[in-house]
């Protein structure tokens, strides 16, 4: 469990890392800053709400909110009652969001469970969060497809240079992808199983001579 909490620390340390240098260095202004559970720390939160910057980010049920301002009652977001509209609270250490909660079907099964999200600007409503969750969803997916399809998680090199233009590959062969996604309706996943298929037929000629060099 140890080596899990250090490995937690360790990504949202470098979450925080790339935040300062896209917004301080950079000087990138983005609409959202769009994050999943794992990044919703009390530091990383608070750091964005400083520089003014929006963010939308799910919450685990059992994070400590406060009803009513900051010295409101302590709760946890599973036990507020929360509309559909959403419901203003305080976030220790951050300020004051606003708090959603929607119900998704639960995979391969019958059940539906709920997640919940929260969002820096209170006057967000509740299509506007659904909106964003829906890009987030988008990156996700992305991001999915660069490590199942192209291995970008996964470095047989330590040079620095040569992990840069092994990820910079990824990307190229993503955005080669999505253009036979958005033009020919081949999914990536689909297209992978192609590929392998062929790969293992180029490999066993004797099968299939159709493949044959």
């Amino acid at each position: 469990m140890e080596e899990d909490k250090e490995d937690g620390e360790g990504r949202i340390d470098l979450a925080m890392e790339m935040l300062r240098w896209a917004l301080e260095d950079v000087k990138i202004e983005p609409a959202y800053v769009l994050m999943d559970t794992w990044y919703a720390s009390k530091d990383l939160l608070s750091y964005l709400d400083t520089k003014g910057v929006r963010f939308m980010t799910g919450v685990r049920k059992n994070r400590n909110i406060r009803i009513g301002g900051k010295e409101g009652k302590k709760m946890h977001v599973e036990d507020v009652e929360i509309p559909e509209e959403g419901i203003v609270v305080y976030l220790e250490e951050v300020g004051e969001v606003r708090l959603f909660a929607f119900s998704e079907p639960v995979k391969n099964d019958g059940e539906e469970r709920v997640r919940y999200f929260i969002t820096s600007n209170t006057e967000d409503k509740r299509e506007d969060v659904e909106k964003l969750r829906k890009i987030r969803w988008k990156i996700e997916e992305m991001f999915k497809i660069l490590k199942q399809v192209f291995s970008a998680d996964t470095f047989f090199v330590r040079v620095p240079v040569a992990i840069l233009g092994f990820i910079t590959l990824a990307f190229r062969g993503f955005f080669l992808l999505e253009r036979l996604r958005l033009f020919k309706g081949i999914s990536p996943f689909s297209l992978q199983q192609r590929l392998r298929w062929l790969g293992r037929a180029a490999l066993q000629p004797q099968r299939n001579p159709l493949f044959s060099v």
